[in-house]
């Protein structure tokens, strides 16, 4: 009788042991490998917005001093659980860099946001709305990041 209990034991808990040991196994692998995140999700990151040269020549400036990037290109695609510090809308649409800042700054809670203005016709919504905006034919990806190192102390922000 003890040894059929002993079978039955066995029988349910071997599973759950097996399952355990493969999933250290895949631990293991994905650390040595680096297919695991290297970023922490609660370290700040930068939002850079847009396809668009601007974009990219920001995204290579912060990448040189050490600032974690999340790239996004429409205004709807945030990811939860990161804690957005700075925020840059440079897309070609006025109207979707003015929807991302005040997204950014009403639900993320972003404190430094920076955007493009393409056409000065939306120059008075950017305004309305608080958000500090630039020229694009007066702007320059450098310009933006000295703007942006003179509101902030970027030397202390490093990757892991």
């Amino acid at each position: 009788m003890i040894l059929i209990y002993i079978l039955i034991a066995v029988i349910c808990i071997g599973p759950f042991i097996y399952l355990g040991h493969v999933l250290s196994k895949l631990d293991n692998f994905l650390d040595k490998n680096s297919i695991a995140p290297q970023n922490d999700k609660n370290q700040p990151y930068a939002v850079v917005f847009g396809k668009t040269k601007i974009a990219d020549q920001v995204k290579d400036k912060l990448n040189h001093k050490n600032i974690p990037i999340y790239s996004i290109s429409t205004p709807y695609l945030f990811e939860q659980g990161y804690e957005f510090r700075y925020l840059f809308a440079l897309s070609d649409d006025d109207s979707d860099n003015i929807a991302i800042s005040i997204v950014g700054k009403k639900i993320y809670n972003i404190d430094h946001i920076l955007s493009i203005c393409n056409d000065l016709n939306y120059a008075n919504a950017f305004r309305e709305d608080g958000i500090q905006y630039y020229q694009s034919n007066k702007v320059s990806a450098e310009m933006l990041c000295q703007i942006l190192e003179r509101k902030v102390d970027l030397t202390n922000v490093k990757k892991d």
